[in-house]
Parts: C-alpha cells; sequence; structure tokens
C-alpha cells in the first residue's frame, strides 16, 4: 500500500464526513494491522466488523461514504452457486446478467442477487492496485487442496494427498484452469507435478494424470502480479446459504438507507433481469380515498395524502424496508426478512392511529395493508429497480382483502417463528379467512389483525 496516500485521502475524508470518525478509525486499523493483501483485493465490511467489533451497519454507511470522495469503488461481484468463485466484478449495477459462467465448475448458471450477488470495495488506485481478476476465498466444506496465492517471478511448493477421482484446479485470479486425473493403483511415493502460470491466463499443463496417493504440486508464476491456486472435486453440489461466508448481498445494499440515497438511481440493464429466491413485499393502500377528495376538496386532500406519504416512508425506512414504487395512493415496499414487515406493518396502524387523533372525522387517514413473501424477479422499470412476478401480484391481491387499519398476509409470513414471537410482543390474536385471491383457482387461508380487535 502507499501509505502516504493512504493518509492523504483518509484526512480528505475526515474533513467532508467527520460524524464517520468511529468507523473510519476503525476502517483504518482494520487496513493498517488487519488486513492481507488477499482481502484487499476485495473488501467486505465484515472483515472491518469482525476485526474491531464495531456496528456492521455503521461500517458500511462509512464505507459508502468513502466512495463519494473517491476513496474506495464500490463493485458488484457475482458468485457461483457451486465453488462460490468470484466469476464477475462490475463496476456498475447495470452491467450485471441474468446468467454467468464458472469456469471452475463449467457451467452457466441463473444469478440471484440475494444468494449470488455480493456488494464489495476496492481501494482507490493511488493507495494500492493490482491488475487482477477478482479473488476468492475457497471454503473449507467444499475441501479444497492446494489453496494458496504467490506474487510474480515466484514458485510455491506444496504437498497433498489425493484419492481416486477427477478434480478441477483453477486461479480465481487469472481464471486459468486445468484437469486432475487421479487413478490407477494407490501409491505411497511422492509424485512430483510442475504447473506454470501462462500469458494469456492458461495453466501449462491444462491436463494432468496422477495415481492415488501423496502429490507434491509446484506452481510458477512469471508473468502475472499475482497468481492463485485450488483444487476441487469435479461436479460440486449447490452450496447451502447457511455455508457461505457473510457479505452484503445485493438485495441487501438495495435496502440500505445510505445506498438508497448515493445509488438510488442505478438500476439493471433494461433488457436483464435477476432472480430473487424470496424478499417481503408489502402493498399499502388508503381506505376511500376518492371520498376523502370530495369531502375536504382537492388541495386539502392532497395535503393530507402527502402527509400520509411521509408518514409511511418514514416508517418503513426505519423498519430497514424500501420503496420501490407510489402507484397513486398506494406504496410498494419491500424488506429482507418476514419480522421487519409485519413489525413495521403493525407500526404503521399504530402511527396513523396517533395521526387520526388530530384531525376531524373526515380527514381521517385509513390505511390498510398486505404482506406476502416470495420469489420474484427484480427489472429497470422507467430506469428504477422493480419487483415482478407471481408473489408481486399476491400481495398485492391479499392488500384487497385488508379492511381499514388491518394488515393482511399470507401462510409464509404467519409461519415464521420471528412474525409469532411478535404476536406475543404486541398481544395480537391473528384471524384466519379462507379466501381465493384474485387470479388463483383455489381459495387459500389469509390471516389479519388490526390494533382495534387484537
Amino acid at each position: 500500500m502507499n501509505l502516504a496516500n493512504l493518509e492523504k485521502e483518509l484526512t480528505r475524508f475526515r474533513q467532508q464526513y467527520p460524524d464517520d470518525e468511529p468507523a473510519t478509525a476503525a476502517f483504518e486499523d482494520w487496513l493498517r494491522n488487519g488486513s492481507s493483501l488477499y482481502r484487499r483485493l476485495l473488501i467486505n465490511p465484515y472483515y472491518i466488523a469482525d476485526y474491531t467489533n464495531h456496528p456492521l451497519h455503521d461500517v458500511l454507511t462509512t464505507m459508502l461514504h468513502m466512495t463519494t470522495t473517491g476513496l474506495l469503488n464500490l463493485h458488484w461481484a457475482v458468485h457461483c452457486p457451486h465453488c462460490n468463485m468470484t466469476v464477475h466484478k462490475e463496476s456498475f449495477l447495470s452491467n450485471l446478467s441474468q446468467h454467468a459462467d464458472c469456469g471452475m465448475c463449467d457451467i452457466t448458471f441463473e444469478v440471484d442477487f440475494h444468494n449470488q450477488v455480493e456488494v464489495s470495495f476496492t481501494l482507490n488506485k493511488t493507495i494500492e492496485f493490482y491488475d487482477v481478476g477478482p479473488p476468492c476465498n475457497p471454503l473449507a466444506n467444499l475441501d479444497p487442496k492446494w489453496p494458496f496465492l504467490i506474487k510474480q517471478n515466484n514458485a510455491s511448493t506444496h504437498v497433498e494427498t489425493l484419492e481416486a477421482g477427477t478434480y478441477r484446479y483453477f486461479c480465481p485470479l487469472t481464471n486459468s484452469r486445468g484437469v486432475m486425473y487421479i487413478d490407477g493403483e494407490p501409491t505411497t511415493e511422492e509424485q512430483s507435478v510442475t504447473i506454470e502460470q501462462k500469458s494469456p491466463k492458461y495453466f501449462d499443463p491444462a491436463e494432468i494424470h496422477l495415481r492415488p496417493g501423496p502429490i507434491r504440486l509446484t506452481l510458477i508464476n512469471n508473468v502475472y502480479p499475482l497468481s492463485g491456486f485450488t483444487v476441487y472435486k469435479n461436479h460440486l453440489p449447490l452450496l447451502p446459504r447457511e455455508h457461505i461466508p457473510p457479505r452484503i448481498t445485493g438485495l441487501e445494499i438495495i435496502h440500505h438507507p445510505v445506498y438508497r440515497h448515493l445509488f438510488g438511481d442505478q438500476a439493471l440493464s433494461s433488457d436483464e433481469q435477476l432472480s430473487i429466491e424470496a424478499v417481503t413485499i408489502m402493498f399499502t393502500d388508503i381506505m376511500g380515498s376518492t371520498t376523502l377528495y370530495e369531502t375536504v376538496g382537492d388541495a386539502r386532500a392532497y395535503n393530507l395524502v402527502r402527509e400520509h406519504f411521509d408518514l409511511l416512508f418514514n416508517t418503513i425506512e426505519a423498519h430497514g424496508g424500501t420503496i420501490i414504487k407510489t402507484i397513486g395512493d398506494a406504496v410498494m415496499a419491500s424488506f429482507l426478512t418476514n419480522e421487519q414487515g409485519f413489525n413495521c406493518a403493525h407500526d404503521i396502524l399504530a402511527t396513523f392511529a396517533q395521526h387520526n387523533q388530530g384531525h376531524e372525522d373526515d380527514e381521517l387517514i385509513i390505511v390498510k395493508i398486505g404482506l406476502h413473501r416470495g420469489q420474484a424477479i427484480v427489472v429497470n422499470l422507467n430506469n428504477r429497480l422493480d419487483y415482478f412476478g407471481r408473489s408481486v401480484n399476491k400481495a398485492a391481491h391479499i392488500q384487497a382483502q385488508a379492511n381499514g387499519d388491518q394488515v393482511a398476509y399470507s401462510l409464509p409470513i404467519h409461519q415464521d417463528p420471528d412474525v409469532a414471537a411478535l404476536y406475543e410482543k404486541y398481544n395480537l390474536t391473528p384471524h384466519s379467512h379462507r379466501i381465493r385471491l384474485k387470479g388463483h383457482h383455489r381459495p387459500e387461508t389469509i390471516y389479519t389483525i388490526s390494533l382495534s380487535n387484537p
């Protein structure tokens, strides 16, 4: 690292964001004392939070602020769902694609915005720069062999014992690859093999045949600033999410208020879409808004509706939600968890109950809310991120079943243990209803709660 330039950039940042000092100090501490070159190639905010015990939310907020001064650059990294390899690193959300290729696993996969997309950071090039591809830490549960990193004009030798089978070897920085076939009679004698990193980005040899037993492998790198090496078994299964180290996902970052403030105008390419395995969708609407306009007049009704939006937006954002769009008097929002969505819905009812106490009967804002969790796709609509899919439609149809001052929600919300804990917290008794939603052939159970009739 160029420490003089680091000090210069940190000083400039501190002058612009003095309130961020605690997290700035944590970031500097990690950078100077707790980081490694490999981890600095793509900086995960969890590294700083774990090393310094500083709150992750504050660390991420400060790192987002650092992008405005140029100290950091933000990147969208796409991971393989089988080996966790970082297969793409993009500087703009609009460069992400629905499908991606993993050279390690030799597959094409559909990109999930929550499971495969990570938001990470790199240092300003004047502080540190290596012209290499995106790195990847091999996961221990995949039993990687020979995971190491070497600089240019160096060689590294390691010994491992391999059982019979087919293996892939790969450099996560240069995307060089090869196949190792281990077959024949096992041996106790050490077998030696040398692999050389070549330009443009290939290993020599690209195919190796050895017997089961101990193998002494030497990697030579004379051409790239950094080269890595790791070996996995062929045809890896899908990785359970709980096995993947913590990281800031694409879905998580768009729910962060500072990201929305700084980068809210970023969207996917107009011809791309990304899947989301699960997201909690909320729809709200004003009951009897037409009558409101007729009763108090357009100007007064307009002001009341604008006031209603301010209360809604503040409450949704306070619970970690993000506003997707407004449709007339209605609001569509999303949350990472059912707990956030349900907690927010409860507080919206409480907020408007208090708000209405200061208004005449003909000026009351009566809100109804719908919640559902399920799969969705994230798309570009009018240069903004938006959700589409059956789960979105279902959330809207559930909201249509709610009465005034009521939350209606689906079975996945009701069955969530974290939501059940909120029933107890707020002393709520959900009521179930068998209803055939619009566009659905069979009736299903919908649940409702209200503050006036817990």
